[in-house]
């Protein structure tokens, strides 16, 4: 779902980006949206060297 989301509000940058007159409040807001979904992902994965450093931290 969010991959799909980021698909459409990129397509609908770069579609604004190249009009005559671009409206970049919402270019920016879109792109603002986008930084956010990526982030969000970010933070929600899981990355194997902090398991990794937890683990060795409860072996202690």
């Amino acid at each position: 779902m969010e991959n799909s989301t980021i698909t459409k509000l990129l397509t609908s940058v770069e579609k604004k980006k190249k009009q005559k007159n671009p409206s970049v409040p919402r270019i920016r807001r879109d792109s603002a949206q986008i930084l956010d979904i990526l982030q969000t992902k970010l933070s929600n994965s899981v990355n194997p060297a902090d398991l990794a450093l937890n683990e060795l931290r409860s072996l202690r």
